[in-house]
């Protein structure tokens, strides 16, 4: 015998979140399958047995967007929201009557919303310190210490730690978006191990290393990136003194390293802020103090030039409106 399957949606709920917590949607119907005749014959049925059917009658499907059960929602906020679950329960005021809650998650969000989190760490270098002088600035490098507050004994210098501190920079990144697909991390890879050219987040120019960025699988589509950078208090620089044909520093009247110069191991700068748009540098500069100010306009968060694909697509339009209740 036909069936035919009844589907009436109920209930709706939305609960918003903020990074790096997700948001979620709930919709709610009540579903039941008749034999299609007038007056309709309640049909015997589980929704565990009539799976392929009910997606086919309007019930959400796990794994597809909101905007693919919807097609009036595509190209909409709905493309980034996607149906995680479906939650059956049996329902007793009615036979063979059953209540569906179908659950879809993003974890985009919606300017002026940071999509991008911060965290530092303190930490030390361990170096060799012929002279008690540190660098005034990045300008340093190969440049020639004072011929002062030596610290060596017989050209043997003293260990000294260097103050650092590690920023990890995170954002996640959806891998289902047809823009960008799977992070290429072949954008980033050539600017690994390069200093900042510039002031970067508050720190001096030449202070700041890129170490690199890292991608872990993160929730469903996504993977979280986790980039790298070290401030150094000696903009990552080294002392080293000249030495003899024997590997040994040349020493003065004194019995210490004649000649100490500054190092700098990493040569090769980089503009660091063109890995992120001014707005999210701004909040990773200043935190949300940057959301106390009225001139920070929501900006297109899709990168473009050099470092395409940097940060995630965010929804379109940033449009929260949602379809009416039936």
């Amino acid at each position: 015998m036909p069936t035919t399957v009844r589907v009436k949606k109920v209930g709706f709920s939305y609960d918003r979140g903020l990074p790096p917590a997700g948001s979620s949607l709930e919709y709610v119907f009540k579903v039941w399958i008749d034999d299609g005749a007038s007056p309709p014959v309640i049909q015997s049925w589980t929704p565990f047995e009539q799976e392929f059917l009910l997606y086919d009658e309007g019930i959400p499907r796990p794994g597809t967007t909101v905007a693919d059960w919807d097609a009036t929602l595509a190209g909409t906020w709905a493309e980034s929201w996607r149906w995680r679950s479906l939650k059956w329960r049996h329902l007793t005021e009615g036979r063979d009557l059953y209540e569906c809650r179908a659950i879809a998650t993003t974890r985009g969000v919606v300017c002026p919303e940071p999509n991008v989190l911060r965290s530092d760490q303190t930490r030390l270098r361990r170096t060799e310190m012929y002279r008690n002088i540190s660098p005034a600035n990045d300008a340093a490098a190969g440049a020639s210490l004072a011929a002062s507050s030596y610290v060596d004994k017989n050209g043997f210098p003293r260990q000294y730690d260097v103050p650092q501190v590690v920023i990890t920079i995170q954002f996640l990144w959806d891998t289902s978006d047809p823009d960008y697909g799977y992070p290429d991390l072949t954008v980033w890879s050539p600017h690994t191990n390069k200093r900042n050219s510039s002031a970067f987040l508050g720190f001096a120019t030449g202070s700041v290393l890129f170490e690199g960025v890292e991608v872990v699988p993160e929730d469903h589509e996504y993977v979280r990136l986790t980039m790298t950078f070290v401030w150094d208090a000696w903009f990552h620089m080294e002392q080293q003194p000249e030495l003899e044909y024997d590997q040994k520093p040349i020493l003065n009247a004194t019995d210490n390293a004649e000649t100490v110069k500054w190092f700098q191991p990493y040569s090769t700068t980089y503009a660091l802020g063109n890995f992120f748009e001014p707005y999210e540098l701004e909040y990773l500069t200043n935190g949300w103090q940057a959301f106390e100010t009225n001139d920070l306009e929501c900006p297109n968060l899709v990168k473009s030039g050099a470092m395409p694909g940097a940060t995630r697509k965010p929804l379109e339009g940033n449009d929260l409106l949602f379809p009416p209740e039936e």
